[in-house]
């Protein structure tokens, strides 16, 4: 079954943004760690496509030089860990890397809603 997600980022204060959209080909239910891992082959795949050399996505690390895929997957995946951004899946939060959600539906809403740390805190 091929599953399209619509990508939103959000932070605290700020409304929902499109960023756009995934195909997964799953018949599993995927992880929060499949959904993070595409997102940022994603990001790395728009970073290349533009060619002008800048990083503009909030998902990717910013270092000169060309973006490792597997590298900015295990960044992503332990911000995750570290509490950095919340992933939601139609309002569902999923806590851990290996939480699962079936892919039933065929569109379905991800959120990736990144937190900032309070002043002082």
């Amino acid at each position: 079954m091929i599953a399209v997600l619509e990508i939103y980022d959000e932070a605290p204060g700020v409304a929902p943004t499109p960023a756009g959209h995934l195909r997964l080909v799953q018949d599993a239910p995927v992880t929060a760690r499949t959904l993070i891992e595409a997102r940022v082959e994603q990001e790395i795949a728009a970073h290349v496509a533009s060619g002008d050399g800048l990083r503009r996505s909030p998902w990717l690390h910013p270092v000169d030089g060309a973006p490792s895929l597997a590298e900015e997957q295990a960044r992503a995946v332990a911000a995750f860990e570290a509490g950095q951004f919340l992933l939601l899946v139609d309002g569902r939060q999923l806590e851990r890397p290996d939480d699962a959600v079936g892919l039933d539906d065929q569109r379905l809403t991800v959120t990736f809603l990144r937190l900032v740390p309070l002043v002082g805190g």
